[in-house]
């Protein structure tokens, strides 16, 4: 039996899978992770109910989280870039590095897109404000939550797009002439 082309939804669920498969095979993937209210409670008792202590922690994961996002922006753009300059002689080369770089270029550019419309926005965390303490420390960390699988989707893109990009150079590099 076939299988059938994925629809957005489709597409979607592959991409958590295999973000789910590659997390199972780092070395914390055993370890227990704790809910936004769990993770909540368990800063504010560190930090001995100290709220500002305990803001100035999860700021730090947030700069943390955009400093990795411009890294990959950075790397995501030099692809664009050498695309510029010579994604013309390379996709001359044949079929296949031309779908492999337009693909790869469709890849990057989804990563850099998500990384400037969900990542790399601001939403200040003094601005949230709910009944208690630990209830907005547990709705800033969602929202960290949320910012950080984005950025683990759009790291996902950006590799595969780099990866198929490379793999158009191969040909290119291979081939060696315009055909």
């Amino acid at each position: 039996m076939s299988n059938p082309v994925p629809t957005a939804t489709g597409w979607r669920k592959t991409i958590q899978d295999a973000l789910f498969r590659l997390r199972s095979s780092m070395d914390y993937a055993d370890l227990p992770v704790l809910t936004p209210r769990e993770e909540a409670e368990q800063i504010l008792k560190d930090h001995h109910d100290n709220y500002p202590a305990c803001l100035s922690v999860i700021i730090e994961q947030f700069t943390k989280l955009q400093n990795r996002s411009q890294i990959l922006l950075t790397v995501a753009t030099i692809a664009l870039t050498v695309t510029g300059f010579s994604g013309s002689k390379i996709a001359a080369t044949g079929t296949t590095p031309r779908l492999l770089i337009v693909t790869g270029l469709i890849f990057v550019l989804g990563g850099i897109i998500m990384l400037l419309c969900q990542t790399l926005t601001l939403k200040w965390a003094t601005q949230i404000r709910l009944a208690s303490q630990e209830e907005t420390l547990a709705a800033i960390l969602e929202h960290r939550n949320k910012k950080t699988h984005t950025y683990s989707v759009a790291l996902l893109l950006v590799v595969t797009g780099l990866s198929l990009f490379v793999a158009s150079i191969a040909f290119y590099l291979i081939i060696g002439k315009i055909i």
